[in-house]
């Protein structure tokens, strides 16, 4: 009994933890604060003339209600349902539009508590647009530099889950994705499941890449659907015209063709897959015309889960418009199965069709290695063909005559080797808004980091060789001055 009352005064007697009512966020001394919260340097756009420049000032840290948002993650990627976008933390929070002169400087107002997101020129000089995300979704801005008025809002109902605004090659008019009109509400979960999940095997091994965030569910396969499934539409940057072109889908790109009459289009079907990311599920490549409808069938591209390590899928891949034609198109296929192990004299076949509406393809460049991409130059009768090889973990360069005449490789090197790494061509755009390799004088440009011994020595650099008779870039160098 007397161990007992002794017991109850010990207990008594401890110190019982202090309550507090919720008082926020403990902050660190005012300095750290100041220290933490000081101006971030902004950014700067420069429009294609160099007569404007849009300025965007930057968040120095996200807010605790940026960074508690509610986040999905499905098919390998992470999205904020209420933005109907990429989940992000990261944004921007000023925009101020000036002259190069100094005569105008102009403030755009963001909603209080909104966000600013990818602000971006048109290539026809005067025009720009960008995305403010709020509590009811992101929305889509549309202004002028030569005109006084405040940018004018083009849709509210702006989805950026699959795709990015752009501006088609009239450079007044912008190609979007929106929600559909009749999307409902949110998928809600059954209490009660309607099956189990099944996985199939075929009896064949195939080591497979490990991703995060995959489908896992029925439910997951609906909200996927739900937040990706968008409605293509063609908006005047006045936002007076609106065109919806064709039915809502899942894009995994939408591109206008150079000449602004039709689009190249990758839309998404089932079925999902639990084992790959949403750009693996079932893809068909066609060419619309700006009414929606299917002029052309380039490829129809399974599930791509039994791919082996370091390989690609058959068939069409990396298609796009070759910039130097009104709807000419470009791909590259594998020609050793898609198998990095397999011992063949070239890896990839790059295939051309110079008009998608009259001409068959023909064989266009091959290489050595994996294809890793093409760029073009603003002479048409030149491309740089890149090639990755996985082995040596090395990447090669070729810049080759259009008409199979001369080729020069331009650059060969490991890609761990940043000490040769020579920078990467300065481009601009052409009047139809295709980026291309700068020419001056016959030679091009790069730009670069410039690592080095003696820490980063950021460089710019003016570079020629010919090739047949044509002068083009690389080998020998002039120094800038700003090196």
């Amino acid at each position: 009994m007397l161990t007992r009352s002794l017991l109850t005064l010990a207990l008594l007697a401890a110190p019982a933890p202090l309550l507090h009512a919720q008082e926020g966020y403990k902050l660190p001394p005012q300095e750290v604060v100041d220290i933490i919260d000081a101006p971030v340097a902004p950014s700067v756009l420069f429009s294609p003339d160099k007569a404007w420049m849009l300025q965007v000032e930057r968040a120095a840290m996200p807010s605790i209600a940026d960074v508690s948002r509610r986040m999905l993650r499905l098919a390998g990627m992470r999205i904020d349902p209420v933005a109907n976008a990429r989940y992000a933390t990261n944004f921007n929070s000023g925009l101020v539009l000036k002259s190069m002169d100094g005569k105008v400087e102009r403030r755009f107002a963001i909603p209080e508590g909104a966000r600013l997101s990818s602000v971006f020129w048109s290539h026809d000089k005067d025009h720009f647009a960008y995305i403010v995300i709020d509590d009811n979704g992101s929305s889509l801005y549309s202004g002028s530099a030569a005109k006084k008025a405040d940018p004018i809002r083009i849709t509210d109902q702006l989805n950026t889950v699959t795709g990015r605004p752009r501006f088609l090659p009239d450079g007044r008019t912008l190609l979007c994705l929106v929600n559909p009109a009749d999307r409902g509400a949110e998928p809600v979960q059954d209490k009660s499941p309607r099956g189990p999940n099944i996985q199939a095997t075929s009896g064949n091994t195939s080591p497979l890449r490990t991703y995060q965030d995959l489908l896992s569910s029925a439910f997951d396969e609906q909200l996927f659907e739900y937040y990706a499934t968008t409605q293509a539409v063609i908006f005047s940057s006045d936002g007076r015209l609106r065109k919806d072109v064709g039915k809502p889908q899942i894009f995994a790109s939408l591109s206008p063709s150079p000449d602004g009459t039709l689009l190249l289009a990758t839309t998404v079907h089932r079925p999902m897959s639990y084992l790959m990311p949403w750009y693996s599920f079932p893809k068909r490549i066609a060419v619309w015309d700006l009414e929606g409808k299917e002029q052309e069938l380039i490829a129809e591209l399974p599930l791509a889960e039994n791919i082996p390590l370091g390989g690609v899928a058959l068939g069409p891949r990396s298609v796009q418009w070759n910039p130097h034609q009104d709807a000419g198109l470009l791909w590259v296929e594998a020609l050793d199965g898609g198998d990095p192990k397999v011992d063949v004299e070239h890896r990839d076949q790059w295939y051309a069709v110079s008009d998608i509406r009259n001409t068959e393809p023909a064989k266009y460049l091959a290489t050595e290695h994996r294809a890793s991409g093409l760029q073009f130059l603003e002479d048409s009768s030149l491309v740089i063909a890149s090639e990755y090889d996985r082995d040596r973990r090395w990447t090669r360069s070729t810049l080759h005559a259009v008409d199979g005449s001369s080729s020069l490789v331009v650059e060969d090197r490991s890609v761990r080797d940043s000490y040769g790494n020579p920078g990467s061509f300065v481009t601009r755009w052409d009047s139809r808004g295709n980026s291309l390799v700068r020419l001056e004088r016959g030679g091009a440009f790069r730009t670069g980091s410039g690592a080095s011994d003696l820490g980063l020595l950021p460089f710019l650099r003016s570079e020629e060789r010919r090739v047949g008779k044509e002068c083009v870039s690389t080998c020998r160098s002039r120094w800038s001055p700003y090196h």
